[in-house]
């Protein structure tokens, strides 16, 4: 059977379709690049925003047009939040829950049947394999932020057993994958439901396992502990960067938001982190325009994000979701002035990136890198990869020379215009 896989959404999103993809071929059929070429199309849906849910909507009325003899199988959160909304799209065949989506490769193969050949691997199936990986540590979330539906649509959390987790990063690294990167929807909250901790994965992991790099996703900033810091500082292996979602750098937005933390204390965790990690590079999410929040909140919000100096944010203005509290709530932010906090938000991030990205000129870092690209001069590759403190590089080399899935220590030097740095390999 050939089946296509595709997603939208977050990163845990990506890390069961890999999983997915992994199954699917030991049961015996073959996963496919193109739509066009497959019996069952599989897709991950989003249901974070009402983009995203429109987005969901629109990619499956598009491989329904593309292939319409194809069945369609619809999970991911649009599916779980609105399944009689997704039942009724052209080529749907099946709605798969979130609970039961692990089990996505046995269903189907139960309901669709297998090849009668198994599918092989050739050479330039191997040629395409990823660098890193996303491996799926937990589901589910028990934090009740005011603005977020996702805890209704993945719902209690639910941690993987460690042997399970490092049985798989072996299996990965065995089959050539540099970097793993651990995610969920709520990692902090690993082990909660299983009396485990996520620094004790980690280092079951590091102990256990021969990946080059491990990179630990989002993290909620209370769950930034002690035990955590140490383990950043003292292995190599633990890439020194961090998603730590702000939301906001307003003490009264963030209490609306019913998040567990005051800017000040945002503001000590990141030094504590700075300061026993140097190299650290720090990511977060800012949401502009939630209810409530006045000109003052928003002047105050993005001046603390200045002052925190993230190498990158990804900023989002404020979408109500229905069944969340913060739909309900009063003094709602105009529509043009969210989508203009926004654009004001990330023109100085942008600003603050370039400042970030110029201050590691001269640095050397072990860069992974990734697929190349070939330019106006036929001799000559460009290639891209990232640092392990989660910097963009781009460098360019004769196309004779392949560092493809390779980490090599690279000296940064200039700012490129797409706000990425340039780099020249130090070994090979």
């Amino acid at each position: 059977m050939n089946v296509h896989l595709s997603t939208i959404g977050c990163r845990l999103n990506e890390a069961e379709l890999s999983s997915w993809r992994r199954g699917l071929q030991k049961t015996g059929h073959r996963v496919v690049d193109s739509p066009n070429q497959a019996n069952v199309v599989v897709l991950n849906t989003c249901g974070v925003t009402q983009q995203a849910m429109q987005s969901s909507r629109k990619l499956v009325r598009r491989m329904h047009r593309d292939n319409p003899q194809a069945k369609i199988v619809v999970t991911g959160c649009f599916s779980e939040l609105d399944p009689t909304d997704v039942h009724t799209l052209p080529g749907v065949d099946l709605v798969i829950s979130n609970a039961t989506k692990d089990n996505l490769p046995n269903v189907i193969t139960s309901r669709y049947g297998v090849c009668t050949k198994p599918h092989t691997h050739t050479l330039a199936t191997a040629k395409k394999r990823r660098t890193r990986a996303f491996v799926k540590i937990q589901d589910g979330c028990s934090n009740k932020c005011t603005f977020c539906i996702v805890t209704t649509a993945r719902g209690d959390e639910r941690s993987r057993p460690i042997p399970e987790i490092v049985s798989e990063i072996q299996s990965l690294s065995e089959s050539g994958i540099q970097e793993v990167v651990l995610t969920g929807v709520h990692i902090g909250g690993y082990g909660s439901d299983i009396n485990e901790k996520l620094h004790v994965l980690i280092q079951t992991i590091i102990q256990n396992t021969e990946v080059p790099r491990i990179r630990v996703g989002s993290l909620e900033p209370w769950e930034l502990t002690e035990n955590l810091i140490r383990v950043m500082a003292n292995e190599p292996r633990l890439c020194p960067h961090l998603h730590l979602p702000l939301q906001s750098g307003c003490n009264a937005i963030l209490r609306r938001m019913a998040r567990r933390y005051t800017s000040q204390t945002y503001a000590r965790l990141v030094q504590s982190l700075r300061s026993a990690v140097p190299s650290i590079e720090i990511s977060t999410d800012l949401l502009v325009g939630f209810p409530g929040e006045s000109h003052d909140d928003f002047e105050q919000s993005v001046r603390f994000v200045e002052q925190m100096g993230f190498i990158h944010v990804h900023t989002f203005p404020f979408s109500a979701r229905e069944g969340t509290a913060a739909a309900q709530m009063s003094d709602p932010v105009s529509f043009p002035e969210r989508k203009r906090r926004a654009k004001i938000a990330r023109d100085l991030t942008v600003r603050i990136r370039s400042h970030k990205l110029q201050q590691r000129c001269g640095e050397v870092r072990p860069v992974l890198w990734e697929s190349p690209t070939t330019g106006p001069n036929p001799n000559i590759q460009s290639w891209s990869g990232l640092t392990d403190n989660y910097i963009r590089v781009e460098t360019n080399l004769p196309t004779d020379q392949n560092i493809h899935n390779q980490i090599i220590s690279t000296r940064l030097s200039q700012r490129t215009d797409s706000n990425n740095l340039i780099g020249t390999l130090v070994e090979s």
